[in-house]
């Protein structure tokens, strides 16, 4: 699927700001999963923008408006075609052999450990729950940890995992919110809580994702969070992206599956990530995969941020 991508972010202050220096995570990953056929960026005022990869793989842009400004604005057009139409097509392993491919890829991509043994707010809580403790003793919603899934032996782990998202879907309720996104007073969000969905049967994307992650992470799998775009024929019109499905904007969780690598899954909807879904940014948790950072000279607060996200195919 070859899709058009249409992002903007609007930024305004209460009163003109100087020295404004930005870092910005908006553009599609190009790898193995999917192609970054062409890529536009521009600011409002008028500025540079250069680019550098974090840690993770992440394109991140920079640019730095000097003169005084009351509001700025960031447009990004990109052009990117999803090659794995079918996240069910690999050439899959034995699960007698499943570990040892795993072990493989730890060896020859060592930091690969990171998310492996890196662990959020669920992790003690599901750990708690497999050792037997009682849910209310630990503040877990009943109905969630009664069919909290156990890794099985014998079983292949890609279809252990779509258990666990189906599990999460069935329990947890989907709601809005959005990671590293403002709110139009310019006050941050509260960042995404891995335990809210286990503690309260309910969560944003990204919370959902994260509880999703942490079951991976438990079962000593390669594991991250997932920050991109989900094309649907609600969000082709275009509207204001709030980090939920079919707004455009989209968390979700991706797993390192044997023969088949990355594989991404999505708790908030209930399905494994297909062509649909395009890679922005990756990390362990929301924090690493923040869209914005920012910081300014100048008495001025912000007083609004807004992004809009357009989502097209390309014939």
């Amino acid at each position: 699927m070859r899709l058009r991508i249409r992002r903007r972010e609007h930024i305004a202050f209460d009163a003109p700001v100087r020295e404004h220096h930005l870092d910005w995570r908006c553009a599609p990953w190009d790898d193995a999963g999917q192609r970054l056929h062409r890529q536009e960026l521009t600011c409002t005022p008028a500025a540079g923008l250069a680019s550098h990869r974090d840690c993770y793989g992440n394109q991140v842009h920079r640019t730095a408006v000097l003169g005084a400004h009351e509001a700025l604005v960031l447009d990004m057009e990109a052009e990117v075609e999803t090659l794995v139409e079918d996240p069910f097509a690999f050439a899959s392993v034995p699960p007698e052999r499943e570990r040892e491919w795993i072990g493989n890829a730890l060896r020859e991509a060592p930091r690969l450990w990171d998310l492996v043994l890196h662990r959020n707010a669920a992790a003690p809580l599901l750990d708690a729950l497999l050792a037997g403790e009682s849910p209310s003793d630990l503040g877990v919603d009943a109905a969630v940890a009664e069919d909290m899934p156990v890794l099985r032996t014998g079983t292949p782990l890609f279809a252990q995992l779509q258990d666990a998202t189906s599990w999460i879907a069935a329990t947890c309720t989907l709601t809005k919110a959005a990671v590293g996104e403002q709110d139009d007073d310019g006050t941050p969000d509260a960042p995404p809580v891995a335990d809210a969905p286990l503690r309260q049967a309910a969560g944003s994307a990204a919370e959902l994702a994260l509880l999703l992650v942490a079951v991976a992470r438990g079962w000593n799998l390669p594991a991250r969070l997932v920050s991109g775009y989900l094309f649907t024929p609600a969000n082709a019109d275009s509207c204001e992206g709030r980090g939920e499905p079919g707004s455009g904007l989209h968390h979700w969780a991706e797993v390192l599956v044997p023969g088949a690598g990355w594989r991404g899954f999505d708790p908030a909807i209930g399905q494994v990530a297909d062509g649909a879904y395009v890679r922005q940014s990756v990390g362990r948790e929301a924090a690493d995969l923040r869209g914005l950072r920012q910081s300014f000279k100048g008495e001025a607060r912000p007083c609004e941020r807004r992004t809009e996200v357009h989502i097209e195919p390309v014939a």
